[in-house]
């Protein structure tokens, strides 16, 4: 279960992060990324005063108590600023099943609201699948090293002089 919090948005029109919230929940949930908390559940767990409702975004202590408050096991943060038709969306994905650890793009879009809802779009898809483990995080590297360790060691035993023999001298 995912927890999407409202669009945190800096020189945006709230609006327009509202069309982005409502662009990534569709978008997360025909992915069959993840369930998507239902935003009524969001906005209950969040903060109920300023300045700390506007702020939880911006602080994972925050965002994961809140991931936590809807029986989520993910949540993700969204910032949105701009400066007239560039956009600065920042998604970062916080893992309860890892210990909280979070991941975050950002990425730079130029253009109209709908380039923006598309690469919003893609971005959040792509963040929840998981990363691609690096080749030592991989059970046959370390089945292969340990084949190799063992042939290290077995075959100079195999093949040792047991010093028992008889010297063949001419």
């Amino acid at each position: 279960r995912l927890a999407l919090l409202p669009v945190d948005t800096v020189g945006v029109p709230a609006p327009r992060g509202e069309r982005i919230w409502t662009a990534l929940a569709r978008s997360l949930a025909d992915a069959g990324a993840a369930e998507v908390a239902p935003r009524a559940e969001i906005e209950a767990a969040l903060p109920k005063e300023e300045p700390a409702r506007s702020a939880c975004p911006q602080d994972p202590a925050c965002v994961e108590a809140t991931i936590r408050r809807v029986g989520a096991q993910l949540g993700l943060a969204v910032t949105l600023s701009g400066l007239g038709d560039t956009h600065l969306i920042r998604l970062r994905l916080h893992d309860l099943r890892h210990g909280g650890a979070a991941r975050e793009v950002r990425e730079t879009v130029i253009g109209t609201e709908e380039a923006l809802v598309v690469q919003a779009r893609a971005l959040a898809v792509r963040m929840l699948r998981d990363p691609e483990r690096p080749w030592y995080g991989r059970w046959w590297a370390w089945a292969a090293i340990g084949v190799g360790v063992a042939a290290a060691v077995a075959v100079p035993l195999a093949l040792r002089d047991s010093g028992g023999g008889e010297d063949l001298v001419d």
